[in-house]
């Protein structure tokens, strides 16, 4: 990558130059490399505590390398810092549920809305991980709530379709209006196992 080569030459004549150490890490984390990333990131934070760039991305390169507990920490960091930061609270949540605190992940997700069509993919997440803990009910209704926000979100309604399925206070006929609306929005023909 020549951007990267650029990078690594500035930081050679210059090792502290936060910006192009910056943009190394934020390049290596584009490419995959997330444990070179988070030694760049580590540095940029040495030399700027309060980066919040670094931060934020040092975190989701954290939880990319299942290093939850570490991640968490970034996120709070930069919550402290920038206590409406929505990606930060949206991956302090993701951090949470991968550490085994659902309830406390689901919570969390109220800070990362921010009232626009990015909310559906919090409320889809958000359904999942309140179908993985059985709340069925509030599960289907964040997957309406997405759907209502990106009409043609097709993992929304695929997990809807399955929390139905599961759900044994959902009628029948809800379902098959659901796996119709699904078959028309997709223009897919749909054989549905019951």
């Amino acid at each position: 990558n020549e951007a990267l080569e650029c990078f690594v030459r500035v930081l050679a004549l210059d090792s502290s130059f936060l910006e192009a150490r910056l943009n190394k890490a934020l390049i290596l984390a584009e490419i995959d490399q997330l444990e070179l990333a988070t030694k760049e990131f580590d540095q940029v934070v040495l030399l700027d505590p309060n980066n919040q760039v670094a931060l934020f991305n040092r975190g989701t390169a954290l939880i990319r390398l299942q290093r939850f507990e570490n991640a968490l920490a970034d996120f709070d960091q930069l919550i402290a810092l920038a206590p409406n930061h929505t990606g930060a609270h949206f991956n302090r949540s993701v951090a949470l549920m991968h550490l085994g605190r659902p309830d406390l992940a689901i919570a969390g997700t109220e800070r990362a809305l921010v009232n626009g069509p990015a909310d559906a993919y919090v409320f889809n997440n958000r359904g999942q991980w309140l179908q993985n803990i059985l709340r069925l009910d509030e599960a289907i209704a964040n997957y309406e709530r997405a759907i209502k926000l990106i009409p043609d979100f097709f993992y929304a309604y695929n997990n809807l379709i399955s929390a139905l399925q599961f759900d044994p206070s959902q009628s029948r006929e809800r379902l098959i209006k659901t796996y119709q609306a699904f078959a028309r929005q997709f223009e897919t023909p749909l054989k549905p196992r019951w």
